[in-house]
């Protein structure tokens, strides 16, 4: 939802709520990691290499930017 749909349909956004297209729970995260990540993976696979060819198809990932704090914190 857009900020001015979250306003609109709950006024002041003061509690975590679930719901959504994926049916999360209050609180918790994104469980799709997405077709750009999907594509890279698979393509990681294949190849072995750790980069994907440009596509203009590809857009971010939010699921995987927020896991990255989790990522740094626990790095080596």
């Amino acid at each position: 939802m857009t900020p001015r749909e979250i306003a609109a349909q709950y006024g002041v956004h003061n509690q975590l709520r679930g719901g959504g297209w994926l049916h999360l729970k209050p609180g918790q995260v994104p469980v799709d990691i997405g077709n750009t990540v999907r594509r890279n993976l698979l393509q990681f696979r294949k190849t072995g290499n750790p980069e994907a060819p440009y596509s203009d198809h590809d857009a971010g990932n939010g699921a995987a930017m927020r896991t990255l704090p989790v990522a740094l914190a626990t790095f080596g």
